[in-house]
């Protein structure tokens, strides 16, 4: 039950990576692993390879930066 709740976390976090950031979608899938690894639920390097796929998921996916924020991106010019 706990992996599934794991498995549903990250596939959340990945659909909100817009609104969190990065950065915090990638702390927050961390602390989830951490808190597994404590519980002895998953073992610490599949935790490590479970959190490296999702960064690389993260980090490969283009974000829009502070200028196509505040003055629009090419895609609403019409």
């Amino acid at each position: 039950a706990l992996s599934e709740a794991y498995r549903s976390l990250s596939d959340r976090t990945a659909k909100s990576a817009d609104r969190l950031g990065t950065d915090r979608a990638i702390g927050r899938i961390e602390g989830a692993a951490a808190i597994l690894v404590s519980l002895d639920v998953m073992n610490r390097d599949i935790a490590k390879k479970k959190t490296d796929a999702f960064k690389r998921e993260m980090r490969s996916k283009p974000r829009p930066g502070w200028v196509g924020k505040v003055f629009g991106g090419a895609e609403e010019k019409e």
